[in-house]
């Protein structure tokens, strides 16, 4: 009974499969929203409200390392007491290198946002 319900699981995945696409198969459903919202609910504009909106707080500093291929500032934003001590530990997050990797943006902003938020 387990492997018949694997085998229909798996069966009736690969047939809601629709395009071929270099990652693999992309189900219908994710190519519409793919269509309709080519950002995944945050493009540039909201980064750079967010930016703004970051930059207000004396424990933030922003800065561009460079440019995208369409010429797009890659933001560095440093969240420090001390922003000069050479003795701090560091951390680094990298997040949303590309525009599907909507996951590891909302945990780098949730992070940002505890860590400038009031309460600890």
């Amino acid at each position: 009974m387990k492997h018949t319900f694997i085998l229909l699981f798996l069966f009736s995945f690969v047939l809601g499969q629709t395009v071929n696409h270099k990652c693999g198969i992309i189900p219908e459903p994710e190519l519409i929203l793919q269509r309709d919202n080519q950002n995944w609910g945050y493009g540039y504009d909201s980064l750079l409200v967010d930016l703004n909106r970051w930059g207000e707080s004396p424990f933030v500093t922003i800065d561009s390392l460079g440019a995208t291929v369409q010429n797009r500032a890659l933001w560095e934003l440093t969240i420090s007491a001390n922003p000069e001590s050479s003795s701090n530990h560091r951390i680094y997050i990298h997040a949303r290198t590309h525009p599907g990797e909507e996951e590891s943006f909302w945990v780098t902003n949730e992070i940002i946002n505890l860590l400038l938020s009031d309460t600890p």
